[in-house]
C-alpha cells in the first residue's frame, strides 16, 4: 500500500503458497494484473471491504511495479505472529 489512496494496492499471497496462509484466509480472489489465484488473510479482507476500489495484486506483479513504499494491512503483522505461535504450539504437541 502507498500513502496516496489512488496508488494503493492490496498484495495477496498466491493460493498455491499455503505455507503463508493464516487462520481465516479466504480463497477465490484473482490478481488484477496476471489473473493468478490468490488468497487473502483476514486483515486484507477487512482492508478490501473498507477499500473495495483498491486492486488486488500477487506479490510478483506488485514487486514488478517497483513501489516506492510497502506497508502491511492494519493488523496483518499481529495476525501472522499469532498464527505462527499457534502452529508452533501445535507442532510441539505432536
Amino acid at each position: 500500500m502507498t500513502e496516496q489512496p489512488d496508488d494503493r494496492v492490496l498484495v495477496a499471497i498466491r493460493t498455491d503458497q499455503a505455507e503463508f496462509h493464516v487462520a481465516g484466509t479466504r480463497h477465490g480472489y484473482h490478481c488484477s494484473k496476471c489473473g493468478c489465484d490468490l488468497s487473502i488473510a483476514p486483515a486484507g479482507q477487512r482492508f478490501l471491504k473498507e477499500n473495495p476500489h483498491v486492486p488486488v495484486l500477487c506479490v510478483d506483479c506488485a514487486l514488478a511495479a517497483k513501489p516506492d513504499k510497502v506497508e502491511a494491512a492494519p493488523g496483518a503483522i499481529d495476525e501472522l505472529i499469532a498464527d505462527r505461535i499457534r502452529r508452533a504450539k501445535r507442532h510441539q504437541q505432536n
